[in-house]
């Protein structure tokens, strides 16, 4: 419920930088923006009940008998039948995609194609930690690595938000490249239209980015709580602490760069049958993709680093 009650009062906080957005040739009124007392509240205890039921269906995993800790049956890996099923849920949408134009096959294959992304991220993330675990050359490579593998899942969790605000990322550079009105010639009102499609385009991206970054650093932060007597352990067996910050920086510098990559790639497929090569013909498309995915990576390495205060309190406690 805290949670939800932080996210309230940012709700209020936001509502005068929102109200200042132009849309229409005009500024919003606080009567537009303001959604009423009774759905907060309905919006507080919704989300309070729903987190506890997935913290409850979360404990079904520790909830074993005797015999299943005897057993020590490890988690288990992502599959890779739901990657290929995931792929070809995605390569037939581009292909087929575009027949099916409605708006009801477009939020379709929208939420086909976030599913996709959830599906092929933590088998992605597996491969991508055999691999790193192959080219490490020193203490900290390897012990990122291990961590990746260990629980792909994991950081799946710290880079999945960037991975899907690369998705509107590209989906947004689409308006980018049509939204501009150059070269067209405008009726009367359409120029708000195009300045409308910027202003969204951009508040869009600047949520999404935001809202990435804050979930990644809470991953990060709640990752080295959950295990801080692993980093304890390190220290006393003799593994220095520039170590540690680097493998836990290095645990996430690889998985973030492919994902943002392949959420961006998901969404041009999704495109595709919609735009045709209207994307990747754009320079201008081109440049604002390249820009906020750069500006997602950054920002969850940043978040690695912030958290190394974080760390050193772990180990000094």
């Amino acid at each position: 419920m805290a949670g939800a009650l932080i996210g309230v009062v940012g709700y209020l906080l936001a509502l005068p930088l929102v109200a200042l957005l132009r849309f229409q040739g005009r500024t919003f009124e606080w009567s537009e923006l303001w959604v009423g007392a009774l759905p907060l509240v309905g919006i507080v205890f919704g989300m309070t009940i729903l987190a506890a039921l997935t913290s409850m269906l979360g404990m079904r995993q520790v909830f074993v008998s005797p015999l299943g800790v005897t057993a020590g049956n490890p988690s288990a890996a992502p599959k890779m039948i739901f990657a290929v099923a995931g792929v070809g849920v995605l390569v037939g949408w581009s292909a087929f995609g575009g027949s099916a134009a409605s708006i009801a096959a477009i939020l379709v294959g929208l939420g086909l194609c976030f599913g996709v992304v959830a599906l092929v991220g933590p088998f992605v993330i597996s491969l991508l930690g055999r691999i790193m675990l192959k080219c490490a050359k020193d203490g900290a490579s390897l012990i990122a690595a291990r961590r990746v593998l260990d629980n792909p899942k994991a950081v799946w969790r710290t880079v999945s938000g960037v991975t899907m605000a690369s998705f509107v990322a590209a989906g947004t550079s689409l308006l980018a490249a049509i939204g501009n009105g150059e070269g067209q010639d405008l009726q009367p009102g359409q120029e708000f239209l195009f300045a409308d499609m910027r202003t969204g385009v951009l508040f869009t991206l600047g949520a999404t980015f935001t809202l990435a970054a804050i979930s990644s650093a809470l991953t990060q932060v709640s990752g080295i709580l959950d295990n801080r007597e692993l980093y304890r352990s390190l220290t006393l067996a003799g593994t220095p602490v520039e170590v540690m910050d680097s493998a836990r920086v290095r645990h996430v510098r690889t998985p973030v760069v492919v994902m943002a990559l392949a959420g961006a790639g998901a969404a041009l497929l999704f495109l595709f049958p919609l735009a045709g090569a209207a994307v990747l013909t754009t320079p201008m498309a081109l440049v604002q993709l390249g820009v906020t995915l750069a500006v997602g990576i950054a920002l969850v390495l940043a978040s690695a680093f912030a958290a190394k205060p974080v760390m050193r309190r772990v180990l000094a406690g």
